[in-house]
């Protein structure tokens, strides 16, 4: 999953939307959703979603986003100045007479060079291959040793999760 603006660096984080199916239509697979701001949206469903018979009016659609979490950052010994880039993508959907739901991830390893250390934020801001990121430092990492200008190997991922989930009974 790369961001529409892939030359725009993309702060580490979480975020989650929900909306509620309002209206449904299963015989033309279109949904109609409200969001928490009142916005209602209708949505065609590929028939490549599994178990849309499964969706009920006053489900709620969730999308959960993680992006630009850097599962490692280490400092390289030496380099030889060329950047690296080796990307890997994965994804699944729910089984058969669940609720609908499908998630994908990509992972990245790259050599880049440290644009900006935001120790206070445990943040850093990476030049790759192909774009900049600004990336979560994970917890507990030493970084006395990472400085602007310097090549790290780092491995990022993003991930986006799209289910229906349905509210508990009182």
């Amino acid at each position: 999953m790369k961001p529409a603006n892939a030359g725009m660096g993309v702060a580490g984080g979480e975020l989650e939307v929900r909306a509620t199916v309002v209206e449904l239509d299963k015989a033309h697979r279109t949904l109609v959703l409200k969001g928490p701001k009142g916005k209602v949206v209708t949505l065609a469903v590929p028939a490549e979603v599994k178990n849309f018979d499964e969706v009920r009016v006053g489900d709620q659609l969730v999308l959960r986003y993680a992006a630009a979490v850097a599962a490692m950052l280490e400092p390289v010994a030496k380099s030889d100045g060329i950047r690296e880039r080796v990307e890997t993508s994965g994804g699944g959907t729910a089984p058969a007479g669940s609720l609908p739901a499908v998630g994908a991830s990509n992972t990245v390893e790259v050599l880049a060079v440290v644009q900006a250390i935001d120790r206070k934020a445990g943040t850093a801001t990476l030049r790759g291959v192909s774009r900049t990121v600004t990336v979560k430092i994970p917890e507990g990492m030493d970084t006395s040793k990472l400085k602007v200008g310097s090549e790290v190997r780092a491995v990022i991922t993003e991930a986006a999760v799209l289910s229906v989930e349905r509210a508990a009974k009182k």
